[in-house]
This record gives structure tokens, sequence and C-alpha cells, in this order.
């Protein structure tokens, strides 16, 4: 990955919660705890789950570059929504969680060193798993659901 590749990654990774924001705002208020079928996720849910998910995001970031060659742990998303009953969470204090993440993430790897992006970490499913993959990966979780969202 390039330098410019890494800025643009950056900044999609920066906006994705402006984006999200932007998605959540089309829907009416009491539209997002509908759920298309059981096994699939309200709105609501999607948020919550985005806000665990910055939160793992945030403690593999700094696994990587603090402790690289470790085992980081893949997790069973839909269980963990059930396990932790996603749909009595606190949606509003989920979109909190999201924005200060991102804005602390954004901020702390744009000082990252160049070789500190090389770092990488053991996925438990997913193997080698650079700050470089991390990026890509976060940058893109976001759209992701925007996507999921408006189906």
């Amino acid at each position: 990955m390039n330098l410019t590749e890494r800025k643009n990654l950056l900044e999609n990774y920066r906006n994705g919660f402006s984006l999200l924001k932007h998605a959540i705002n089309q829907f009416p208020k009491d539209g997002l705890n509908f759920k298309p079928a059981s096994n699939k996720w309200s709105v609501h849910e999607i948020v919550i789950h985005l806000a665990d998910s910055d939160v793992q995001s945030h403690v593999r970031c700094r696994t990587i570059l603090a402790d690289p060659g470790s085992t980081i742990m893949n997790c069973n998303e839909y269980e963990w929504s059930v396990a932790l009953n996603y749909s009595e969470q606190d949606f509003e204090e989920a979109l909190s969680i999201i924005s200060i993440i991102r804005s602390a993430n954004f901020k702390f790897l744009q000082k990252v060193s160049e070789e500190s992006w090389k770092n990488a970490c053991i996925h438990s499913v997913r193997g080698k798993f650079s700050l470089e993959d991390w990026l890509e990966t976060y940058s893109n979780h976001i759209p992701k659901h925007i996507a999921q969202i408006g189906r």
C-alpha cells in the first residue's frame, strides 16, 4: 500500500461515522428496530454491532503496534448480538462510542511510523493481519453495513 492509498483509506475511516449518521437519518425513528427477518439485524442492532466492532478494532490496532506476532481472536458477531442482547443496548451511546473511537484512532494513526504499518498479528481466522489490513478492513466496515441497511 502506498502513502496515497493509505491517506485515502484513513479519510474513508474518518468519514465512516458521518456516512453512518447520514444513512440513519434517512430512516424514521420507529423503523430503526425493524428486522427484515428473524435472523437479520435491525438498523439498531447494526449500530450496536458497529460500536462493539470499533471497540475491538481499537484494541486490535494497538495490539498490532505494541505486540506484533501475537494472536487476535475472532468473534462470532451473530452470537455476540444474541448473547449481548443488541436490541436492548443504548443506540445513542453506541453512536457516541463509534464517533469517539474513530476520531481517536484517526488522530493516532496519522502519527504511526512508516515502518510500523507493516506490523502484523495472527488473526485466528484470517491469518496474518497487518496494520494496513486493519485499515482496509475497518475503513470499509461502516460502508458495508450502510449497504446492508439500504436493502
